[in-house]
């Protein structure tokens, strides 16, 4: 029964993103690729301004990072 129970655990470790999505502020134009390649809607463009991503949402895909035309989307290592 203990070795079932660590079994899980494990698997929900791992379902965890080890790395995130960052959008520099001063380096968006708010063009809306990124918000548009999301599929968990965890980018917002703020204020027509730029794009914030709200990491309680982000699962860590790189799909936003892909569609940015500028590059300027980097992925950040999540603390454990």
């Amino acid at each position: 029964m203990q070795k079932d129970k660590i079994s899980k655990e494990k698997i929900s470790k791992e379902k965890i993103p080890k790395e995130k999505a960052r959008v520099p502020r001063d380096q968006c134009v708010a063009c809306g690729c990124c918000f548009s390649a999301c599929p968990q809607k965890a980018i917002a463009i703020i204020k027509g301004v730029y794009a914030a991503i709200d990491e309680s949402l982000c699962v860590g895909c790189g799909l936003c990072l892909r569609a940015c035309p500028a590059s300027i989307i980097e992925m950040v290592e999540v603390p454990a």
